[in-house]
């Protein structure tokens, strides 16, 4: 399908977040499909609450401190971790060496957990 649509695609730097965001959406449709059929409670397995619970907060917490983080650290952080670009890639978009990018990641996830521990950060320094 990704063939079909690859016309509609404008910029060739956006193309793994499109192919990605194309993939989900099959996934997406695929499990409304599947999902028609009722599911009989037996066949759930338990859920432990407390668990569930404290995957989400942590999550939101990650997401708080990455708001909280440098504007540059947020781009570096969600092109690698989110986008799944690779060090060239980001490089080459913010017009810096791999090796930098891979120093900044280092940094940039430093300050997120300084972040996440409540510590003070030198503004600025990343």
């Amino acid at each position: 399908r990704a063939f079909e649509h690859l016309k509609k695609l404008r910029d060739d730097g956006a193309f793994l977040p499109w192919l990605g965001q194309l993939t989900r959406r099959l996934c997406v449709d695929r499990l409304r499909a599947t999902s028609r059929e009722p599911v009989v409670a037996d066949e759930l397995e338990p859920v432990d609450v407390d668990e569930t619970l404290g995957q989400v907060e942590e999550a939101m917490a990650v997401h708080d401190a990455l708001r909280a983080a440098p504007e540059h650290c947020q781009e570096i952080l969600d092109r690698f971790f989110c986008r799944d670009e690779s060090y060239a890639t980001i490089g080459t978009a913010l017009s810096l060496p791999p090796g930098t990018i891979a120093s900044r990641i280092s940094r940039c996830l430093t300050r997120l957990r300084d972040i996440l521990n409540g510590k003070k950060t030198t503004a600025g320094v990343v």
